[in-house]
């Protein structure tokens, strides 16, 4: 027999890892803010967390359960914004230290952090819940070699010691190290690694004892790096990771993970009070037998595939399906339509279709998904059954108890002579069932059963097809190795615990195609493990028949044929500038009224950059319209249903010109040039295909052509990037802009002239003028071309004083009273107290002398203006 090993089979992101459980809850009212976790070192089940800022320097060691153990002060520490805790070497050898990462920084105001650095305290085996102190905490002081940025991941490398931080950057995060022995009190820069590609935004890492596996945790995913073999060890940020199961909801704002004291289970941590606790287990390997490839790919189904197997999924499919919602039409394979696999062909079926076409997402295979799922998901569609090796009520051995059953009990030798015996089905909470079992309430329950048969060879039939209903989830061996399972997750790995069952409803027999490869000739022995999602009396059952089939051809729906010609392309009526958006429509002209269609536009990502994408406005709206961007290479997908009553079949009209969608550019060449935009086709993993369906479900002649467009001059500046924009005034920031190579070059922060030097083509260094509010200040720079500006070009961390121009007593407004002050302080000796000398040159000569008042009656009593801002009344317009 052939039995693939596990190591040789591709599996999902995070199979070897169960779905998260509840393990404890930290309801201490100390513990406010948890924000970071490591194990205590040789204490299995305690871990040391911490607060985040706003709270004391200490640390707690807790149970995983939740009860507080120990309290430590860090002795010499403070806690400004910490944020992770890591446990690692140190200065002395053999000895553990932990490192607490003071570094957070949600105003990037910080220009420097630290790392706190310790002994690990050795608690007592009766620590009791008491309080301690550690020794005196050595401080790392480290500061980003690229800015300011909010850190809350720390972990050490557990040989070197190389300390390493990875920001909660909102797109790509950034790694840095710090290299062993980490300087004392000195300020040091990180050296920077790169960019980190993960969803969301980091809040915790670790790594395992062995170096060799890193896990992250945003707020979306957590997810598992491997250190690349035979390379660097900071390779490992660019490595492709693997998304584990998540605990989502159940951790609104999770900010603390860990490896478990072996390395092998994953702790995740809320942040809210009370934080509740999960462990996500990795799972023991075992062997197992897969349908050898091609097999099933005779038999089963692909999601979106209506027109059953073409070896096509494209918008025929999806035009397909609506069609058959409103004319209630049959389909050659339903379960292939039930796109969404939530057991009901509906309109969401159609959105999850369009979607994997835009988004370039799979839909779901058959049989893989984690999420409560009722419908029958048959494979019965492209094959025929023959003889069964044994009938529904044959006799089973049975085992029924929260626990699983002794290891090796499904070997086709092994005693389970003491084990009870009855007619299948086997289980309860439904009717009908050859064998009643008690339901166990309040716990658990896992069922293992065994059925021997005979087998004397194979004949006509080559599949082996288990018809098994059954709640919630099951595994099944043929003599000791597993070949099928449904509802608890990708075969090869041993069950540990019930809550991995998929909900799933049972009633109907459904076909499960079996690997045959473990059959022998003579006796043979199928054993079933189930397992029950919920505690008390849901149901618990199985019942099946076990038997032989083989493929055949199906008969597919005909496509309808070509329909008359149209014309795909892409225009921007306005023409193309650099350093500004510019909007293009996708336009066709078609002879016929047009149903569906799709298409993929590629922009060439050095010039264009798509960042939006509608439909055009002078046609009706869609009944269904999805669309996907790829930044990364400039592509735009998109896919349409033009219906606008799933009652009524309507389509876009025939005319001239048709506006489907309309594209927003967000324009950044470097020089004027030709661009390209291109019709392209995209095969991996979706196929998406540029077509046109009628709307008699005929596909159009469809020609597309490619556009050539001149790329513009830039009328102004652009801004590309502002670096170290927070502080004080008078802090000098850098602003990356291009088109400053031409004369006018001015700077503004809030309508504030600001001093800037202008050190290459395109880059301005600006020191940041006073201003009297806190926050954001818009950024704007011109060039005699013109301007361009950016809502948050600096923010002001502490206000500056305030004065307006002529304001001579410093009371914040212009009256009289000034100007009489300015009469006094001139000719009677009566000194003037204004905000700063510059108050009082009212007509901006730079002299003070009597026309200064007089130039500020005038602005009071015949409306003339005074000459530069600032002026009263608006005080953030500061010098």
């Amino acid at each position: 027999m052939v039995v693939v090993a596990l190591a040789a089979l591709a599996r999902a992101d995070g199979q070897e890892y169960a779905r998260p459980t509840r393990v404890g809850l930290f309801s201490d009212s100390r513990l406010t803010e948890i924000s970071g976790m490591v194990p205590v070192t040789g204490r299995p089940g305690l871990l040391w967390v911490h607060n985040d800022s706003d709270n004391s320097a200490h640390i707690f060691a807790v149970r995983d359960s939740g009860a507080v153990v120990a309290r430590v002060a860090v002795t010499g520490a403070s806690n400004v914004d910490w944020e992770d805790i890591s446990c690692g070497p140190g200065p002395l050898p053999g000895r553990s230290y932990l490192y607490i990462a003071d570094t957070g920084d949600n105003a990037t105001s910080r220009d420097e952090v630290c790392i706190w650095r310790i002994p690990e305290p050795r608690l007592p085996d009766n620590a009791g819940g008491r309080n301690y102190s550690s020794a005196p905490a050595a401080r790392i002081r480290v500061r980003y070699p690229d800015g300011n940025f909010n850190a809350e991941a720390l972990f050490v490398h557990p040989e070197r010691g190389d300390l390493y931080i990875i920001s909660k950057t909102t797109a790509t995060a950034h790694a840095y190290r710090l290299r062993a022995p980490a300087p004392v009190n000195s300020l040091t820069t990180l050296e920077a690694l790169g960019n980190f590609r993960i969803p969301g935004e980091v809040t915790a890492a670790d790594i395992t004892g062995d170096g060799l596996r890193m896990v992250v945790r945003t707020f979306t995913v957590v997810r598992e790096y491997d250190a690349p073999p035979g390379q660097p060890f900071e390779r490992i940020f660019a490595s492709a990771g693997r998304t584990l199961p998540n605990a989502n909801s159940a951790e609104p704002k999770s900010e603390a993970a860990c490896y478990d004291l072996d390395d092998r289970h994953i702790y995740t941590c809320n942040e809210i009070a009370p934080a509740v606790v999960h462990l996500t287990r990795r799972i023991v390997p075992q062997d197992f037998c897969a349908v050898p490839e091609g097999l099933e790919e005779l038999v089963e189904f692909r999601r979106g595939d209506v027109y059953g197997p073409d070896d096509a999924v494209d918008m025929h499919d999806a035009v397909r399906l609506a069609s058959s919602l409103v004319d209630d039409r049959s389909l050659v394979c339903q379960d292939a339509a039930d796109v969404d696999d939530d057991g009901v062909l509906d309109e969401a079926d159609v959105d999850a279709l369009l979607e994997s076409f835009a988004r370039n997402v799979r839909p779901p295979d058959p049989f893989r998904l984690s999420d409560p799922d009722g419908t029958s998901d048959d494979l019965g569609c492209f094959y025929e059954i023959a003889d069964a090796f044994f009938a529904q009520d044959a006799l089973w051995s049975y085992w029924s108890s929260p626990e699983p059953p002794f290891e090796g009990w499904c070997d086709p030798d092994a005693d389970v002579s003491a084990w009870p015996q009855g007619p299948g089905g086997i289980g309860f909470g439904t009717e009908g069932l050859g064998t009643e079992i008690d339901s166990l309430p309040g716990s658990r329950h896992a069922l293992a059963a065994r059925c021997e048969f005979e087998f004397e060879g194979v004949a006509d039939h080559t599949l082996l097809v288990l018809q098994i209903d059954y709640d919630d989830g099951f595994v099944a061996y043929i003599n000791g190795v597993e070949v099928g399972r449904r509802g608890l997750g990708d075969p090869g790995f041993e069950l540990y615990d019930s809550q991995l069952a998929r909900a799933h409803t049972g009633g109907d027999l459904e076909d499960v195609l079996l690997c045959a490869e473990p059959l022998v000739v003579g006796r043979n022995v199928l054993a079933i493990e189930l397992r029950n999602r919920s505690t008390g009396t849901s149901p618990l059952y199985f019942r099946c028949v076990l038997r032989s089939g083989r493929a055949v051809e199906p008969e597919s729906d005909p496509r309808p044929p070509s329909g008359p010609p149209a014309t795909m392309r892409c225009a921007f009526d306005d023409g193309i500038f650099i350093g500004r958006d510019a909007v293009g429509t996708v336009v066709v002209d078609s002879e016929t009224p047009i149903a569906a269609g799709s298409f993929l536009v590629d922009f060439n990502s050095s010039h264009l950059r798509p960042t939006s994408v509608t439909h055009g406005e002078d046609i009706a709206d869609f009944e269904w319209f999805e669309w996907g961007i790829d930044t990364s290479t400039g592509l735009v997908s998109c896919v349409f249903l033009a219906a606008t009553d799933v009652s009524a079949r309507a389509a876009l009209p025939s005319g001239d010109t048709i506006a489907l969608a309309s594209v927003r550019l967000d324009v950044r060449a470097l020089t004027a040039r030709e661009t390209r935009v291109a019709f392209l086709r995209r095969t991996y993993p979706v196929r998406l295909e540029n077509q046109l369906v009628g709307s008699g479900g005929e596909e159009l002649t469809l020609e597309t052509v490619d556009g050539v467009f001149a790329v513009e001059e830039r009328i102004g500046p652009a801004i590309e990037a502002v670096i170290n924009h927070r502080g004080v005034s008078g802090r000098t920031f850098t602003v990356i802009a291009s088109g400053l190579d031409v004369s006018g070059v001015s700077v503004t922060v809030g309508d504030r002239d600001a001093e800037f030097s202008l050190e290459d083509a395109d880059r301005l260094e600006v020191v940041a003028p006073p201003c009297a509010t806190v926050g954001w200040s818009v950024l704007e720079v011109c060039t005699a071309l013109g301007c361009d500006s950016i809502d948050e070009g600096f923010f002001y961390t502490e206000a500056s004083a305030v004065w307006a121009r002529g304001d001579a007593n410093n009371d914040l407004r212009l009256d009289i009273s000034d100007a009489v002050a300015m009469l006094g302080d001139l000719f009677l000796g009566d000194a003037a107290t204004p905000a700063c000398p510059p108050a009082l040159d009212v007509n901006s000569d730079d002299r003070y002398d009597v026309s200064d008042p007089v130039f500020l009656l005038r602005f009071l009593f015949q409306q003339a203006d005074l000459v530069e801002p600032p002026y009263t009344g608006l005080p953030a317009l500061c010098p």
